[in-house]
């Protein structure tokens, strides 16, 4: 059997270490985040509050992935829920969601006859100079060739304007060179065409709502089922990452200070007054020290 000083002598020794906290009331610390905190964005505001053996610790950050939220808004979180949040920032259905927008397009284009599907599943041109191609090439060929013009343009000025001299394209007062320029005039036509079509056509409206009848937002919390929400102070003007600390602080010093009890006629109540009346209530008054209450009835008549 093995006795309670053996036992003792086979647990791992434990060294207890006390670090001190060191706090300078005159400089202040810039702190370096954790990786973690950089996946939000750069608004992050961490506010620790800790004792001896117990922590609590905030995040102040902009609204993390998908909300209605409008831009510039701040929120807080509990730190434990900042992992959920960033796992549930985009939406897992969006490729999906976005391959049958896709579908549904060129379904409605073919049948209107605007477009036609290949071989390859691509929504084309059935006619005119850029038959066979998507729009997507259409639109690539004329950057392409939008920028090859602005070269063009650039080399001619260095050499005609500013020769033997370094100038930063930049700098350069570059004309004006309109992309869709270098479409074809009926592919325009066409495209437009697509456009007013998509825009007028009810079964694709329908679609597009049985294929996201909602739109996703990031929720948070234990079950992925708390909205974020936006905090009081940052309502109605944008805040930097400075004032939202100095903020809180103020925040958290005014309701420190708060008095504990009601104040009356400008003095605090004593609060052992406030236990003896509920103790040793007042006594009602006698029902004979009661002014009865006249019947209620019809106002008298006048003369």
């Amino acid at each position: 059997m093995q006795t309670a000083e053996a036992a003792k002598s086979t647990r791992p020794l434990e060294r207890k270490v006390k670090v001190p906290l060191k706090i300078n009331p005159v400089h202040q610390t810039a702190l370096e985040l954790h990786e973690d905190y950089r996946k939000i964005g750069d608004n992050v505001v961490v506010v620790t509050i800790q004792s001896r053996d117990y922590v609590k610790t905030l995040v102040y950050h902009e609204p993390i992935g998908s909300t209605d939220l409008p831009h510039g808004s701040w929120v807080v979180d509990q730190i434990g829920n900042i992992p959920t949040l960033l796992v549930a920032a985009k939406d897992p259905a969006a490729q999906r969601k976005q391959e049958a927008r896709v579908k549904l397009r060129s379904h409605i284009l073919a049948t209107a006859g605007l477009m036609e599907i290949d071989s390859k599943g691509n929504t084309v041109f059935a006619s005119g100079p850029d038959k066979g191609k998507t729009v997507s090439e259409v639109h690539r060929a004329a950057e392409t060739a939008a920028e090859n013009k602005r070269t063009l343009l650039y080399d001619a000025y260095v050499k005609e304007c500013a020769p033997g001299k370094a100038v930063s394209r930049k700098d350069w007062p570059c004309p004006e060179v309109r992309t869709d320029s270098f479409i074809a005039i009926e592919t325009s036509a066409a495209i437009q065409k697509v456009e007013n079509h998509l825009e007028k056509s009810q079964p694709y409206k329908d679609g597009l709502q049985k294929i996201e009848p909602k739109k996703y937002v990031t929720l948070g919390g234990p079950n992925n089922n708390l909205p974020q929400e936006r905090v009081a102070f940052a309502v109605g003007r944008t805040y930097s990452r400075q004032q939202v600390v100095d903020a809180v602080a103020s925040h958290l010093l005014s309701t420190s200070r708060q008095e504990p009890f009601p104040r009356t006629g400008g003095k605090i109540s004593d609060p052992m007054s406030v236990v003896d009346e509920i103790i040793n209530p007042p006594s009602a008054p006698a029902a004979s020290a009661i002014a009865p209450v006249p019947p209620a009835g019809p106002p008298p008549k006048k003369p």
